[in-house]
């Protein structure tokens, strides 16, 4: 296919997102008895010239295996793991990562531990039948003797996803309740050459927010025959770089460049002492309302009208904006605006 994957039962995800742009892929599902497995194998491109004389994009790809077990009627849990490289003229397609049911890790150790590992877990139980709780862990980096140290090691990179949906609330059918936390450590999802980051088109492959962020979403939606009405609560806070500063947040920029290290000790290495929103903290809120009617359910065409308060402030800024907005729309393809 020629498209986009999403990975997981929140309004973002942690592990694979549909925020990036459309990219080349084959995937295989497989279905067995309470059991969903998923191989996948993507080409991504980096908006950079390595090569300055043919002025192509930089390539990379990526392999990942999502392992889906529905426990008991109630309780999912389900296993992510993903290996991104660089295409290179000595190396472009690695036929080590296409083995459908060997774990990828141990083959990228294999391989000398070069290319971009991540491993994650995702969750959903059912309360009760219109009330699920559902998370996502995701693991870039993580050693265990550094988080016991409680030294705050820059390599232990992850995230930590946990929401709530409810459905016909109030025994009112239609209407729904969705909120939701997100929040990353500084320089997940980066790599030692920016190439091989998490992200496809300069544009993250997860949240869209990159790293080094704390979010939290709340949505109220209300559907009756053709009539739709929603709305959304959103903020976020972030550590922005400065002054050539690599704080975490930009995952373009490799995790070896300019850290900062708050620990005094350790100023200069720049190895202990990073902690989330590290650098310039930066909230983003948004609060929108919008009404929309169903002209064919068929292709999703909708009429629709809002409006859109956003506010972006730190130490340096504040910008306040207010946006109405009308017009017919499809929604064959999810588009987020809610970020930055």
């Amino acid at each position: 296919g020629h498209g986009k994957n999403f990975l997981g039962d929140g309004y973002r995800s942690l592990l694979l997102s549909d925020n990036a742009f459309n990219y080349p892929f084959l995937k295989v599902e497989t279905n067995f008895w309470n059991i969903k497995y998923v191989n996948l194998i993507a080409q991504f491109n980096h908006m950079g010239f390595t090569s300055a004389g043919d002025r192509l994009f930089d390539k990379k790809w990526m392999a990942a295996q999502y392992l889906s077990w529905n426990v008991t009627k109630r309780f999912n849990i389900s296993f992510y793991e993903a290996v991104t490289w660089r295409a290179l003229p000595t190396r472009n397609f690695d036929i080590n990562y296409i083995n459908p049911v060997a774990f990828l890790r141990p083959v990228e150790f294999q391989n000398g531990s070069k290319d971009a590992v991540l491993m994650g877990l995702t969750s959903k139980y059912k309360i009760m039948n219109n009330l699920s709780l559902y998370g996502q862990l995701i693991v870039d980096d993580l050693k265990i003797s550094e988080f016991k140290n409680g030294n705050n090691w820059w390599g232990n990179k992850y995230g930590v996803q946990i929401g709530l949906k409810a459905f016909d609330l109030f025994t009112l059918k239609g209407l729904s309740f969705q909120a939701e936390y997100n929040t990353t450590r500084p320089y997940t999802y980066s790599h030692s050459d920016s190439i091989t980051a998490y992200s496809h088109l300069n544009e993250a492959l997860a949240h869209p927010l990159g790293a080094n962020f704390r979010e939290g979403l709340a949505f109220l939606r209300y559907n009756h025959k053709r009539h739709f009405v929603a709305l959304k609560a959103m903020q976020s806070g972030f550590g922005a770089d400065t002054a050539n500063i690599n704080h975490g947040n930009d995952i373009f920029l490799s995790y070896n460049t300019n850290r900062y290290s708050t620990d005094p000790v350790d100023a200069v290495e720049g190895e202990l002492g990073h902690k989330t929103l590290q650098g310039l903290k930066t909230t983003l809120t948004i609060l929108e309302a919008k009404y929309g009617y169903m002209l064919n359910p068929s292709s999703n065409l909708m009429l629709e009208v809002g409006i859109r308060d956003r506010l972006y402030t730190n130490s340096l800024m504040e910008n306040k904006t207010r946006y109405v907005f009308f017009g017919v729309r499809t929604s064959l393809s999810n588009f987020y605006y809610d970020f930055l």
